[in-house]
């Protein structure tokens, strides 16, 4: 029987070899139906998996553009910020500029209002009876020096050198100069006056320094200050340097002599 059987196979083999039709007949007895078809599943699913690899690809390619297209909005945002920033910094320096300016103007504009408010006050209380409330004198024996007579008076403190001047043409710029006539009771006294909203130290400096240079001339002098009122520490000034004072609102109307 086995030599049978090995001619059976001998014959099996013999028509796999050259027999087609032989190979198919045993191959379809051999596998299940399954396993016949899963050569065209896998070709059919390997074609899927390609198409989605392909719609895959495509999907990143787009999300790629999307990103550059990302990249480029933001890149020109960071440039679109640096340029509001340098505008900014520009707008920044010029409002600074501005204020600069406007505080310069403002307070030249204040220097002018105060130089203003302080000739105002001068010409207010440039009067005899304000002097003469200084130095306690009689409101009719004090009288403003006209401009002819200061001007002789400060031309013979030249002539006869007492007077350099420098100090001629400081005394000329005094706020007032008056003369206190006291009659039998003694020589003229020429006061030599400023005048201030808000009297300071300077302000009495200036006053004793030309009643000083003044009494070089061989006259009497008294220095006095009329003010609205004055600065810490002005009053011991006063009394130390024995310049005279007297307080002088600042007046609402016109003062009369």
């Amino acid at each position: 029987m086995l030599p049978a059987m090995a001619a059976d196979l001998k014959a099996l083999l013999a028509a796999l070899r050259t027999d087609p039709d032989a190979r198919e007949v045993i191959r379809r007895e051999l596998l299940t139906e399954d396993l016949l078809a899963m050569p065209v599943r896998m070709e059919v699913g390997f074609a899927t998996l390609a198409a989605r690899m392909d719609q895959l690809a495509q999907r990143m390619d787009q999300l790629a553009q999307r990103m550059d297209q990302l990249t480029e909005r933001v890149y020109q945002l960071a440039q679109r910020m640096d340029q509001l920033a340098t505008a900014q910094a520009a707008t920044e320096i010029q409002l600074g500029q501005f204020a600069e300016r406007l505080d310069a103007r403002l307070d030249r504009l204040d220097g002018f209002v105060g130089s203003l408010r302080g000739m105002v006050y001068e010409r207010a209380v440039l009067r005899p009876r304000m002097v003469a409330g200084a130095v306690g004198a009689p409101a009719g024996a004090i009288r403003a020096l006209s401009a002819d007579e200061r001007a002789a008076l400060l031309e013979h403190g030249l002539v006869s050198a007492t007077l350099s001047q420098e100090q001629a043409e400081t005394i000329e710029s005094a706020n007032g100069v008056f003369l206190w006539d006291r009659g039998p009771d003694g020589p003229p006294i020429y006061c030599v006056v400023e005048a201030s909203i808000t009297a300071h130290r300077d302000d009495l400096d200036r006053a004793a320094a030309r009643a000083s240079w003044l009494a070089e001339t061989g006259v009497e002098t008294q220095a006095v200050v009329l003010s609205d009122g004055v600065a810490e520490g002005v009053a011991d000034g006063m009394k130390a340097l024995k310049v005279a004072w007297r307080r002088v609102q600042q007046p609402k109307a016109p003062l009369r002599n």
